[in-house]
């Protein structure tokens, strides 16, 4: 995909270290140095953090799967932030990137987050505009380093065009 790096005008990631670990390679194939933005971090997991057992991660599960339906008060448990909180913080970050993309003149810019946030963010905000039904983004989780694409602004909306390495590609 080094057709996408092309035109790229920032990079920004999560401050997690495997996604610091993603973005280094593109670091050093841009030239651009990253910002770490802690907005960009994952869905808070709280008390279910690290919890594999079957119960913590079906509540995990049904609850973030819940919040990308449409129904944002679910909480995970001794979580501080429900979907709607974790929905504006994530948005919140999109709009300063495209607004700063706006001001420099740059054509992208490219973030290195988190499945499950950027799941969240891409079926209430992107979906819609382009044409998928918010569920199917639900259903189907990214890959590690997969790649999705969306065009847009926060002003006139956004449209996805592309999920996870061409899963769904908007037809033109």
């Amino acid at each position: 995909q080094a057709g996408l790096l092309e035109g790229l005008g920032s990079l920004w990631v999560s401050p997690i270290l495997r996604a610091r670990q993603t973005i280094a390679p593109i670091e050093a194939a841009t030239g651009l140095s990253a910002t770490v933005d802690s907005g960009l971090r994952e869905v808070l997991a709280a008390d279910l953090e690290m919890n594999t057992d079957a119960r913590s991660v079906a509540c995990y599960v049904d609850t973030t799967r819940a919040w990308m339906a449409g129904r944002p008060a679910c909480r995970i448990p001794g979580s501080p932030e429900d979907g709607s909180d974790t929905l504006r913080r994530f948005d919140d970050v999109v709009r300063r990137i495209a607004e700063q993309t706006a001001r420099t003149g740059d054509s992208a810019a490219l973030l290195v987050s988190h499945g499950t946030a950027l799941r969240l963010w891409s079926s209430l905000k992107a979906a819609p505009g382009g044409g998928v039904d918010p569920l199917w983004i639900a259903e189907r989780p990214m890959h590690n380093t997969g790649i999705t694409v969306v065009d847009g602004d926060p002003e006139s909306g956004w449209s996805l065009t592309s999920w996870d390495d061409g899963a769904w590609d908007q037809v033109s």
